[in-house]
């Protein structure tokens, strides 16, 4: 007969199994009960986004990732979310909260150490995490990247850097390796790049593999070559940024994203914007925002994931 400590540790298996959605299956009469191991998620998605539905709603890229991530945590498929925090999105309403166990971590843009504060939220349909990346000096505009009139943020290419820098420091502190990382826009390049010049170099995301996709988001001309010194990150080689061809725009961003990411695609149907010319140039697939969208993405997570 077992005794006191074995059944008590058997007992807390069991309610963490059912607290992840698993359930327990008869295996014979004497009541015997063995849990149900393809019910557990072992599928693991990040979602990286700068808009996110219900959040920030600037295009149809916001409902894209929040359909998509839903879809999949109904596939039993574990899925989290990273996004920038801006000022326009209201903490209130959403109810979003600072994560205090992620205190404390600053992130090196050229020579200037950035307090990164990570709140959370959550989609309600799927209790999808939702983690923001926030710094008051970085974050707090009421607009995106485009000022009143229209004009660049001057800062953008240190946000861009402390984001995607930001991404991996969240990652590396929750514990949390996705299988996938799947990021939307053009902001979020640089994920790749440290990820497969950096961290898929260690044990923890040594499996991760890493999808870009491209909405109608633009941006006209290019970012101050002083840029690259913000960007560049302890293990990242000068040949590692080539592909930019020192130009760091739109074009080159798109290039850095097709030298690193397993697979690029858009997902926008306009035809006459700049943005497709240069996708068309890749040939950069379309996913089109359609009935078939879900499936598409999903075999696409399916080829990368068999792959493993």
């Amino acid at each position: 007969m077992a005794n006191r400590a074995e059944v008590f540790v058997a007992f807390i298996f069991m309610r963490l199994l059912v607290k992840r959605g698993c359930y327990f299956a008869k295996v014979d009469k004497n009541k015997y009960f063995s849990p149900n191991l393809n019910c557990m998620p072992t599928k693991r998605i990040l979602y990286i986004s700068t808009e996110v539905d219900p959040f920030l709603q600037l295009s149809s890229c916001a409902g894209i990732v929040t359909q998509l991530a839903q879809a999949m945590v109904a596939e039993k498929y574990e899925v989290r979310m990273i996004m920038p925090k801006f000022g326009l999105i209201n903490e209130r309403k959403n109810r979003i909260h600072e994560v205090q166990r992620l205190y404390g971590i600053n992130i090196r843009v050229a020579e200037d150490n950035i307090s990164l504060v990570v709140k959370v939220a959550s989609i309600p349909k799927g209790k999808i995490q939702v983690y923001f990346i926030d710094n008051e000096e970085l974050f707090q505009k009421k607009r995106i990247f485009y000022d009143e009139d229209d004009q660049f943020y001057t800062d953008n290419d240190r946000r861009v850097a402390f984001m995607c820098k930001a991404t991996w420091s969240i990652l590396k502190s929750l514990g949390w390796a996705p299988h996938i990382v799947h990021c939307f826009g053009w902001p979020w390049v640089f994920v790749h790049l440290y990820g497969k010049c950096v961290y898929n170099k260690t044990s923890l995301f040594k499996n991760t593999q890493f999808i870009q996709t491209y909405g109608a988001d633009y941006f006209k001309g290019s970012f101050n070559p002083s840029m690259l010194e913000k960007v560049h990150m302890h293990k990242i080689q000068e040949q590692d940024l080539a592909p930019l061809n020192n130009q760091l725009n739109y074009s080159s961003f798109l290039s850095l994203a097709q030298k690193y990411a397993d697979r690029t695609t858009y997902t926008f149907n306009e035809t006459h914007t700049p943005a497709l010319k240069n996708l068309n140039h890749l040939n950069t697939p379309c996913v089109a925002n359609d009935d078939d969208l879900v499936a598409n993405y999903r075999n696409i997570y399916e080829e990368l994931l068999n792959k493993q």
